[in-house]
């Protein structure tokens, strides 16, 4: 996407950006910023109310722990 930032994009018919946010197949937020900072906020503060880890935070430790099995 445009952000790096999964669920953040640039709208670019309105000039703005788009934060989403899907849980269990279905959009459950969809609200445009006029910050890219406040898009991923809202993102956040929504994968918080769900429980969902930021995929950032779940890709984080899944190579932590792929290095350290490769370290034995």
């Amino acid at each position: 996407n445009s952000s790096g930032v999964r669920g953040v994009c640039w709208d670019k018919s309105r000039n703005k950006w788009k934060a989403s946010f899907n849980y269990n197949g279905k959009i459950v937020f969809q609200k445009r910023f006029d910050t890219k900072d406040d898009a991923v906020n809202a993102v956040q503060e929504k994968q918080k109310e769900y429980g969902v880890v930021p995929a950032t935070a779940e890709r984080a430790f899944r190579v932590l722990i792929k290095n350290i099995l490769n370290a034995k």
